[in-house]
């Protein structure tokens, strides 16, 4: 099950949503989860897209249009292709924004709100950076009346974070598969991968705190036990001799043959690991572990 629209220019505007892991390796997701985060997807790009031209949140029924149509399976994963179908005449910049970029400029306001609130802020003001060089490169093409009020790129940067932070919601919405049917969502326009949202990342932006997830990294983690029912590892700290914590394993490894992990814990040895550590307030508070890699 894959979705695309069929281009007749060089760049219309199109973004492409890919889903992998769990169900989508075999190109299936649940209805209702998929139905939540193209939602969340379209509210967050009616948002970026209004705020150019109105400078507000978008109102009850303001909506751009966002098309999606069905496309031949991509092997692993599950696809869906959607195109920008705005009132491009009645959105003057926003209408030579998405002409000029295709669908990068979506993207990125895409990816700049959902690593805002899945705990990779230090990664998303490269992607408003790529919005604001968007316009850069408009404004020679727009009329001076209709850009005045754009000219400033320090108001213009202002005007989209603050939209961005009314966005938790539709976030949560966006991320809705990730971690019950599906294992992550990558958000591309062409050749441009804007970002991947993973289940760290997609945990942090449900979180009702401030989760900051780091780096994938390569760990060796001390086991001490394992938990069956919701596949978590309890590991010594890493930095606190005596302490112990729960490590989220995401591993199929975990689920499916022989478990690794558990076999570990039995022992309590330790494991090497591929994994994302997540901070609350500066503190260690879990461990995402990915891959499994030895004993």
């Amino acid at each position: 099950m894959t979705g695309y629209i069929t281009q007749s220019e060089a760049k219309v505007p199109s973004l492409i949503l890919k889903f992998e892991g769990g169900d989508a390796d075999q190109h299936l997701i649940g209805m209702g989860s998929l139905g939540q985060a193209l939602i969340g997807i379209d509210r967050i790009a009616t948002a970026g897209i209004i705020a150019i031209d109105h400078r507000h949140m978008p109102r009850n029924r303001e909506r751009s249009q966002l098309i999606v149509k069905a496309r031949q399976p991509v092997s692993g994963s599950l696809e869906i292709w959607a195109d920008v179908k705005a009132a491009l005449g009645e959105l003057p910049l926003a209408g030579q924004i998405l002409r000029q970029s295709g669908g990068e400029f979506v993207v990125h306001f895409l990816s700049y709100v959902l690593k805002s609130f899945g705990g990779r802020k230090k990664d998303a003001p490269q992607n408003m950076d790529a919005i604001l060089q968007m316009f850069q490169s408009t404004l020679s093409h727009v009329e001076r009346s209709e850009i005045r009020q754009f000219e400033d790129q320090a108001k213009v940067r202002e005007l989209l974070i603050n939209v961005a932070s009314g966005l938790k919601k539709p976030a949560i919405a966006a991320v809705a598969p990730i971690g019950r049917t599906v294992s992550s969502l990558t958000i591309c326009a062409g050749e441009l991968t804007a970002a991947t949202v993973d289940e760290p990342m997609a945990d942090a932006i449900r979180d009702k705190g401030d989760l900051e997830i780091g780096d994938l990294q390569t760990m060796a983690l001390v086991t001490d036990g394992w938990v069956y029912h919701n596949q978590t590892l309890s590991i010594h700290h890493p930095d606190v001799p005596g302490k112990f914590i729960a490590a989220k394993v995401k591993d199929p490894l975990a689920e499916f043959g022989p478990n690794p992990y558990a076999d570990a814990a039995s022992m309590k040895r330790t494991i090497q690991v591929r994994a994302k550590p997540a901070y609350r307030d500066g503190m260690l508070e879990t461990i995402y572990i990915l891959d499994y890699i030895k004993t």
